[in-house]
């Protein structure tokens, strides 16, 4: 009896023992989740209503979400970020440290749309942006704007923009679908009206005109300038 207690006992003991040295050859994929997320911006967030703590609250349940780090598909975050209307690029790195290092690109103001008497702000993809922190000294456009008229504006705004004259003397653009593109001048608050054309073929008509109006006929001579015609200057009054 004692024998036969002593041979399970035996039994029992070398079972054990190959059980746990098996378990030792087996490799376990467990790994700890992420530790931190850290949020950087590549540009300045103009916005309202957001803060780095969005995108670490969305990180975090996005981790929880995972079984190891080998599970974590990175492009998966990046596109749930995305999401978000004023992000227009995000990328997610995971270091050796197990910190999630989150890039974000906010989206930025391009231009000023009035419409039905406010201000809206819009990207140069049309995007319409959520509220900003403060206002933003950007070129006001109006008009017909239904959407494939708005493509219409980018070259001209982007001429504005970077042309340092017509920058400093246009405030604003209006778009009637029929008459064209007038232009909004700072200057005697003169508009100036240029139909279809490019405005770079008016550039010296409009700088010449702007500095006789102000320094000779005075800014009560003309409402509004027609430049639709070549080598001409039609002035309203």
């Amino acid at each position: 009896m004692k024998f036969k207690n002593i041979l399970k006992f035996t039994c029992g003991l070398l079972l054990i023992t190959l059980f746990i040295f098996t378990l030792s050859l087996v490799e376990i994929d467990y790994q700890p989740h992420i530790q931190e997320v850290e949020v950087h911006y590549l540009n300045d967030n103009l916005y309202k209503n957001f803060s780095k703590q969005d995108i670490v609250f969305q990180a975090k349940l996005f981790f929880n979400t995972q079984d190891s780090l080998k599970d974590i598909n990175t492009s998966v975050l990046e596109d749930l970020i995305l999401e978000y209307e004023y992000i227009n690029k995000a990328e997610v790195y995971l270091d050796l440290a197990k910190v999630a290092h989150i890039y974000i690109s906010f989206r930025e103001p391009f231009v000023k749309v009035l419409s039905d008497d406010r201000i809206h702000y819009y990207d140069d993809d049309g995007v319409l942006l959520p509220a900003l922190l403060e206002s933003q000294d950007l070129l006001i456009i109006s008009g017909d704007l239904a959407e494939n008229e708005f493509k219409n504006f980018i070259p001209i705004v982007e001429q504005i923009y970077n042309h340092d004259m017509l920058n400093n003397l246009i405030g604003g653009i209006h778009y009637d679908i029929l008459e064209g593109f007038e232009l909004s001048s700072k200057l005697c608050d003169l508009g100036i009206k240029i139909g279809q054309h490019d405005i770079r073929s008016k550039l010296n008509i409009i700088k010449s005109f702007s500095a006789f109006l102000s320094e000779e006929l005075g800014c009560d001579y003309c409402k509004t300038i027609n430049l639709k015609y070549n080598n001409q200057i039609i002035c309203v009054k």
